[in-house]
């Protein structure tokens, strides 16, 4: 909890509090071992460097295999759910009343 004891803070404010160092440090980071480890982390380590400008070539192989692992991802899911849908509406047609 809070070291000020006549404020307690809500769990938001709590979780906020104890993961923002964290991020901060993520951000400012100069590890490149995360990538493949940790995602949430490099996501914000590769944050940080695209805003100061310090990412470099391997940086960028790894934000496009990124997209494009996030695309084929989000392709597998709308073909999943089109199938889904098709199948409902196939039933709903031809299924007894």
């Amino acid at each position: 909890m809070s070291h000020d004891h006549q404020h307690l803070l809500t769990p938001a404010e709590q979780w906020k509090q104890d993961t923002d160092p964290l991020i901060e440090k993520l951000l400012h980071s100069g590890d490149r071992s995360l990538h493949g480890k940790d995602s949430l982390g490099w996501l914000f380590h590769i944050v940080g460097r695209l805003q100061s400008c310090r990412y470099d070539r391997i940086d960028l192989a790894h934000i496009i295999s990124t997209f494009l692992m996030q695309a084929d991802d989000l392709f597998t899911s709308i073909r999943f759910n089109f199938q889904e849908c098709l199948i409902s509406l196939l039933l709903l047609k031809y299924a007894p009343a």
